[in-house]
């Protein structure tokens, strides 16, 4: 079974995905993204939080939008390493340090 403190993205059948990054969704409240982050950076795990929205990016400012999906996705959104040198094993350090940051599935 899954674990309730992560969504994955699925895309739609009819996308073709880049698989560039791998990002996942933390649950909201449960769990608090940018803990998870400095967590698994201190067990020398590079993560990135998602794009923002548009609407909330420098150049294209719009304080008067409201992307209310959009926002929760970039509060949550967690990018984990991705590269074709990764070993089987380098994938199971990330993803063993990911389920214990976050703790028992309860």
């Amino acid at each position: 079974g899954g674990r309730p403190q992560i969504e994955l993205i699925d895309p739609a059948p009819d996308v073709d995905v880049a698989h560039w990054l791998f990002t996942i969704l933390l649950r909201e409240p449960a769990v608090d993204r940018d803990g998870v982050m400095a967590a698994l950076a201190a067990k020398g795990i590079e993560t990135r939080p998602v794009f923002p929205p548009l609407h909330m990016m420098t150049p294209f400012r719009d304080e008067a939008a409201r992307c209310p999906q959009a926002e929760r996705c970039a509060a949550r959104g967690l990018s984990l390493p991705t590269s074709s040198l990764m070993s089987e094993d380098d994938v199971a350090f990330v993803v063993d340090a990911l389920l214990a940051v976050l703790g028992p599935a309860a």
